[in-house]
């Protein structure tokens, strides 16, 4: 068993490279843990139980918790003082550490100066007016088409205003009939009820199933990826992924009828479904066929999007341009709640310059605050190179990994791009395996919620090359340890037992 010992705060990461200006040195204000405190975490466990709803949890039967006070640099530290290492950024939201000063200092002089403004209708404010000048300033760079951004407080409402918006387009021009929407089958898109409608396994049980059993409006093709594609039952195995889903979309259009389907959503790199890049040949393809058959092209930057890849944007990879981009997480590194769209100048001309309103808002659309924080947040991320860093860590990463667990019988490789790092597994044990990671040695990573063959990472991009290791390290023995539970318990009874 590797031995692992965390750094004691203070924690300055990237102190030679990047020298970010972090809150107060370390966690010189967290909870006490001497022997009259030694149950403050049973004491923090309980109250949370007793008043706390906690998303993809089993409130009946919970699993073991971890209550966290504070978070520096690319740590937690819980309430009994114990470091874990964040190797998920947050919630896959960090991109620029823990503590950053500015961002907090941004924040609090935005608060003092306007807390709040009106922006519906004809009013608007500096704040989400710069913000969003920053964004298609960035955009523009990998994607000239992108021409006005619309605001959310997250990638769920995102996700909802991206395809209002493709469903107005159509009925606009005299094409009601078009309403139907396809993505991946193993996709992941948010928690409302139309994003929860668009997961083929999701969509009965939080979907718009729920409140009608009539046919969905929601269609699904495969993701082309040899870990989650079957082509034997199509007799196309000699078919690379790319086209062979490609033919699979436009025959699906064919079927259902272009007049009938109004978009394409798509993860250009699945997160949830395992940190999974598409075949090169998939978008280039969906984006003829989408053209050819006037279906709008939506992809969802949520995870993906302001550099986690190597690029700006996951989808620029591909060297397509969609009709509209959906984002959140990354833009204000998970200080603040942000979300929006950024859409094509053709849509834009379309839905928001017609005679009729675009009845489609929330409060918080364009806070002020919000929007300051991320204009920071993105000034951080270019200034430091950390887009650059990104993908030079992520590429460190995978090799340090390969090598590490070349021996594990339980590997079975490395997906993704960047520091969107995805850890395959030749068994359904990706649960168990993130559980061994936190209990045993403090690391935080996230078991796939549409995939459970895949551990997924996504650290901030200040992360160092030392903690990898350690990361490295802490996977190994977490995949020979439910390595081993696997064979034992798959064992079967000798003859003298039975």
């Amino acid at each position: 068993m590797v031995e692992y010992k965390l750094q004691e705060p203070p924690y300055v990461p990237c102190q030679e490279q990047v020298k970010p200006p972090l809150l107060d040195q370390g966690p010189s204000n967290l909870v006490t843990t001497d022997e009259e405190n030694i149950t403050s975490d049973k004491d923090w466990i309980s109250r949370d139980r007793q008043c706390v709803i906690h998303g993809h949890q089993h409130h009946v039967n919970p699993r073991d918790s971890v209550i966290f006070q504070k978070a520096f640099g690319t740590s937690y530290w819980d309430v009994n003082n114990v470091e874990y290492i964040d190797m998920m950024g947050g919630l896959h939201n960090n991109h620029v550490g823990h503590g950053r000063e500015e961002l907090a200092n941004v924040a609090a002089n935005q608060m003092k100066q306007m807390e709040f403004s009106l922006n519906v209708a004809s009013y608007s404010h500096v704040c989400v007016i710069q913000c969003a000048e920053k964004i298609l300033s960035i955009a523009k760079t990998e994607l000239p088409s992108m021409d006005k951004v619309y605001f959310t407080s997250g990638g769920s409402e995102a996700v909802e205003s991206a395809i209002h918006c493709a469903l107005k387009y159509w009925q606009l021009q005299g094409k009601d009939s078009k309403r139907r929407i396809i993505s991946f089958k193993n996709c992941y898109h948010g928690s409302t009820f139309i994003s929860s409608s668009l997961n083929e396994s999701m969509k009965e049980e939080y979907g718009l199933e729920r409140v009608s059993k009539e046919q969905t409006s929601c269609l699904n093709v495969d993701f082309p990826h040899d870990l989650v594609i079957n082509k034997d039952s199509h007799g196309k195995q000699h078919v690379n992924n790319g086209f062979y889903v490609a033919e699979q979309l436009e025959n699906l259009i064919k079927q259902v009828g272009a007049d009938n389907i109004a978009a394409f959503i798509a993860e250009p790199i699945q997160g949830s479904g395992g940190a999974l890049e598409p075949h090169p040949d998939f978008f280039p393809l969906c984006k003829r066929i989408c053209d050819k058959y006037g279906v709008l092209l939506i992809i969802d930057e949520v995870m993906t999007g302001f550099g986690k890849t190597g690029k700006w944007f996951a989808i620029s990879h591909s060297n397509i341009e969609p009709d509209m981009i959906v984002f959140g997480k990354g833009v204000t590194s998970g200080y603040v709640p942000l979300g929006g769209i950024i859409i094509s100048k053709n849509i834009f001309e379309c839905v928001f310059k017609s005679e009729e309103t675009f009845l489609h808002d929330y409060t918080y659309s364009g806070h002020p605050v919000c929007c300051m924080v991320a204009l920071k947040n993105l000034e951080i991320i270019e200034n430091e190179k950390l887009i650059q860093r990104a993908k030079a860590m992520g590429d460190q990463f995978r090799n340090i990994l390969a090598e590490r667990l070349r021996d594990c019988p339980l590997f079975a490789g490395t997906s993704g791009m960047g520091l969107l790092i995805g850890v395959m597994l030749k068994e359904k044990v990706s649960s168990k395996v993130e559980h061994y990671l936190s209990h045993h040695c403090h690391i935080l990573a996230d078991h796939c919620a549409q995939n459970d063959k895949v551990v997924i990472m996504t650290p901030p991009f200040i992360i160092e090359e030392d903690r990898l290791n350690m990361v490295a390290n802490g996977f190994y023995d977490a995949l020979q340890s439910v390595g081993s539970s696997q064979s034992s318990s798959s064992v079967g009874p000798s003859k003298s037992d039975e």
